[in-house]
């Protein structure tokens, strides 16, 4: 338990009835973290979501109630704030020694019962923002063999996505980034918000990254090829496979792992069966454990057309994996050298970078440094980060 300053309580809202993603993770290792700091840390969360988060105070409340079943198809975001509103009572009883220094939430979904709560109980917003959907909307649009219904839905839907970047940058009192990119990008659209913005960059560290997995990787050559990550088109990993099909013939020994799920992937099943690349090409579906998988590899390749601050690159630099990745969104900020950069979107520069790699065992060695020399970088207590953030909020 270590806090500069006296406790605080803070309030946090979790409904999803589920752990999917990073975002989700982290935001539930947050609440942790700072519980562990000596903190009060109230969660709002589903009860049918059984998690073990110690120190954590959590405080059950069911986004579907009886009510809003007869309302399926009610975004999760309005069933939220409206579960929120019915608990305001046992909300309000449980803060009712210390109101809390700050409401502080992850994600589109969670802004409306956030900005209600806000509202009632008269405490400062902290957003956090994992990703930014205009930008993700903008790559899916811009890809090659959409139709014109398509191309719409998908301009509806930034549109959409503007108009949430303005309530959040009109009513949040403190916006954090994962990246400088990000920031940059949403500022550039809502230049109003620069004076409440902040940079928080993602971490290595417990509970997620284990002190025993560290340095597990002792690979001295390339043979076995890994991702991990969504198989849909914002990944980019369609051009890996690609890049993998072009070096088969000339690397015979050379292997891809593609890990994780998503709406590409009967189609990168079949398109690696028609290349005769089924018995290289393994696809694994969700992986329990990504340290593990990651720690096998040879090498991560992360050919994201755009990714605010992937997880799998900190993972990686933590197993010792050395990672490539394309020079979009936050990674460079994350990676840095140039030798651990490839143009988005460029299945040739990823044969390139892969061949160089496979083929001069000097060149390997370079990578796997540098991105040693980046792990450092990375572990750094988060959750005291945040916790300065909050006092500062707090203090205006």
């Amino acid at each position: 338990m270590t806090h500069s300053g006296s406790p605080l309580t803070i309030l946090g809202i979790y409904l999803h009835p589920y752990v999917r993603t990073g975002g989700h993770r982290r935001y539930l290792e947050l609440m942790q973290g700072l519980a562990r700091r000596g903190h009060r840390c109230l969660l709002l969360l589903d009860p049918r979501l059984r998690l073990d988060l110690p120190a954590v105070e959590l405080l059950r409340l069911d986004p579907a109630s009886a009510q809003q079943s007869r309302r399926p198809l009610l975004p999760a975001s309005l069933r939220y704030r409206a579960a929120v509103r019915r608990a305001l009572p046992s909300i309000r009883a449980a803060l009712a020694e210390q109101p809390p220094a700050a409401v502080v939430v992850f994600g589109e979904t969670h802004y409306p019962p956030s900005r209600l709560l806000t509202r009632e109980l008269r405490v400062p917003l902290l957003f956090g923002f994992r990703s930014l959907p205009v930008e993700v909307g903008r790559i899916e649009r811009a890809e090659p063999g959409r139709s014109v219904a398509q191309r719409l839905r998908i301009s509806v839907r930034i549109a959409k996505y503007r108009l949430y970047e303005r309530v959040v940058a009109r009513h949040a009192d403190r916006i954090v980034f994962q990246s400088p990119h990000d920031r940059d990008r949403f500022l550039a659209r809502n230049p109003a918000a620069t004076a409440r913005s902040s940079v928080i960059r993602g971490n290595i560290g417990e509970p997620w990254y284990r002190s025993a997995d560290r340095d597990t990787n002792r690979s001295s050559a390339l043979q076995r090829i890994i991702y991990v990550g969504a198989l849909n088109t914002r990944k980019g990993v369609g051009y890996l496979l690609e890049a993998f099909a072009q070096l088969a013939a000339e690397l015979p020994r050379l292997k891809l792992d593609v890990a994780g799920e998503g709406a590409l992937r009967v189609a990168l099943e079949a398109r690696a069966a028609s290349l005769g690349l089924a018995d290289r090409v393994g696809f694994l579906g969700r992986v329990g454990e990504p340290l593990a998988a990651i720690a096998g590899a040879d090498l991560l390749v992360v050919p994201s057309l755009f990714d605010s601050y992937p997880n799998t690159i900190l993972e990686a630099l933590h197993v010792g994996t050395p990672v490539i990745a394309a020079r979009s969104g936050g990674i460079p900020d994350m990676l840095e050298h140039d030798e651990l950069l490839f143009p988005p979107a460029d299945a040739s520069a990823i044969v390139d970078r892969i061949r160089l790699l496979a083929s001069d065992p000097a060149a390997y060695r370079r990578v796997r440094d540098l991105c040693s020399r980046r792990r450092s970088c990375f572990e750094f207590d988060w959750p005291a980060e945040w916790e300065r953030v909050i006092r500062e909020l707090a203090s205006e």
